[in-house]
């Protein structure tokens, strides 16, 4: 299992999609699955859940009804998964909510050993990037691995801005939330605070990629992300991503960048329209905000 950790449109979509290959699926937003947004019903390859090849048998996989499970795992989180418990669900220890946290183990690892075995994966990468859930996880028995994604808070507070929408399969529309660039810069500095807090307490590999060493294909990062995901053939798929596009395979994912869809080969290139989509004075404050944390992890920090 590789876990990527941090906070929303950093990249992660990318970051799987590099990582998919022969053995290596991608699962999406997992965590998903237990909203009520109408993603939660449908998978990437534009089926619903009770119909795709793969997440149709997952849903049957359990020992109740697909619904209840869902009703448990939304109950688990409401009670547990609070980020007052962040402390306690990094530590190794008994506490309150120690039960709970064994319980959701169960059933993700479940989840990910069906999926597994219904695609034949080896690796499976789950770009949930919530850090509770991660604390939970690594409580569980899954071989667990964690990537956590920084980007620059200015371009990740430009593309909550932005209006995204995913057209689902029956002609529904669902607009994904959007942020002002105050309020993410704010979520920015708690989910990458949370995670790094979680990865120091639960004793994972661990390893911190930037955005934009990714976009860029720097080739130590690269090299790193194989290593660290024992993906060898990932050098290979990153060179065809820059020059003649990357093909993607259908995914069976849940949720995340509605680009999962598009089924058009993937061509790498950076995205610093935050440049012109933020003003000079969301800039700097966005900027300001960050600064601490990325200064704090040697995280890199473009220029502007």
């Amino acid at each position: 299992m590789v876990y990527v950790a941090g906070w929303g449109r950093s990249g992660s979509t990318l970051l799987e999609t590099l990582l998919t290959g022969d053995t290596t699926v991608c699962v999406g937003e997992t965590f998903q699955l237990w909203s009520s947004s109408p993603l939660a019903r449908y998978c990437s390859c534009g089926d619903e859940l009770a119909d795709c090849p793969v997440w149709g048998k997952v849903v049957s996989a359990f020992d109740r009804p697909w619904d209840r499970v869902v009703d448990e795992m939304r109950d688990i989180r409401r009670r547990v998964l609070r980020t007052r418990y962040v402390r306690a669900l990094a530590r190794d220890g008994r506490w309150a909510g120690s039960a709970d946290v064994e319980r959701y183990g169960q059933l993700m690892h479940t989840l990910y050993r069906c999926v597994a075995h219904e695609t034949g994966a080896q690796t499976i990468i789950d770009s949930s990037k919530l850090p509770l859930d991660l604390a939970a996880l690594a409580r569980s028995e899954v071989n667990l691995r964690v990537v956590h994604l920084v980007r620059d808070p200015r371009a990740v507070a430009a593309s909550w801005k932005r209006t995204i929408e995913w057209q689902m399969p029956h002609g529904q529309i669902v607009r994904m939330p959007t942020h002002p660039a105050w309020s993410s810069a704010a979520r920015w500095d708690l989910y990458h605070g949370l995670t790094s807090v979680v990865i120091r307490g639960i004793d994972r590999p661990a390893l911190r990629v930037s955005y934009e060493s990714l976009v860029r294909l720097d080739q130590p990062t690269i090299d790193a992300l194989a290593a660290f995901t024992d993906q060898p053939g990932l050098v290979d798929r990153a060179r065809r991503a820059a020059t003649s596009g990357l093909d993607v395979p259908v995914q069976h994912a849940i949720a995340g960048n509605p680009g999962r869809r598009s089924g058009a080969p993937l061509l790498v290139r950076e995205d610093d329209a935050w440049r012109t989509e933020l003003s000079s004075p969301e800039r700097a404050a966005v900027g300001a905000l960050g600064l601490p944390y990325l200064a704090l992890h040697r995280t890199h920090l473009v220029r502007g």
